[in-house]
């Protein structure tokens, strides 16, 4: 990579310049090729990408003018504002995930644990658990306590023995991104 070191007296450079688009992010200049418009629509991907990032600016914005969100971003940041809503677009676009849903411990009896292990880039809020009939009727669902890294729920409701459920277990980021897991037991 090629280094230019500029001469003192300019003290700023950006704008295209020659199909160059030069721009500074970060207190560093960046120069990149100027991007050309192509003649072809977009494809559906295309459009469905676009849209996803509509959505994150406006959450990302309506965020940051909730006080208690954008402290939250504020915190993420290493001081840099232009960062905060870099932070906040993340936490859209890169939603969490329930990486192991633990049923061991469930056997359809009140006070039965569900243990979950769940990750976001910035930070779970919330995980909620529902537990399903093989008909897709709700039997229970309630919020998961956090404990340590882990998240615990205690079942609520009796489940007949030899009967076959399904439990979800969903994880909820500070943008209001969910991701979720599931699987099915026999008790």
């Amino acid at each position: 990579m090629a280094k230019i070191i500029y001469d003192p007296s300019i003290q700023q450079v950006r704008g295209t310049i020659a199909g160059m688009t030069y721009k500074k992010s970060g207190g560093q200049l960046l120069i990149t090729k100027r991007a050309i418009a192509t003649e072809k629509p977009p494809t559906s991907d295309q459009i469905a990408v676009r849209e996803r990032w509509k959505a994150a600016v406006t959450t990302s914005k309506a965020a940051l003018t909730d006080p208690v969100k954008r402290a939250f971003y504020e915190q993420m940041t290493d001081g840099v504002p232009q960062r905060i809503f870099s932070v906040a677009m993340a936490d859209f676009l890169i939603g969490p995930a329930v990486d192991v849903l633990d049923v061991t411990g469930y056997h359809g009896h009140v006070g039965d644990t569900i243990k979950m292990t769940a990750r976001d880039d910035l930070e779970v809020v919330s995980v909620s658990v529902e537990i399903k009939s093989a008909a897709g009727v709700s039997l229970e669902k309630g919020q998961a306590v956090q404990s340590g890294t882990d998240w615990v729920y205690h079942a609520t409701t009796a489940v007949a023995a030899g009967t076959s459920v399904t439990i979800f277990a969903t994880a909820t980021d500070h943008a209001g991104q969910a991701g979720q897991r599931g699987t099915t037991a026999t008790v």
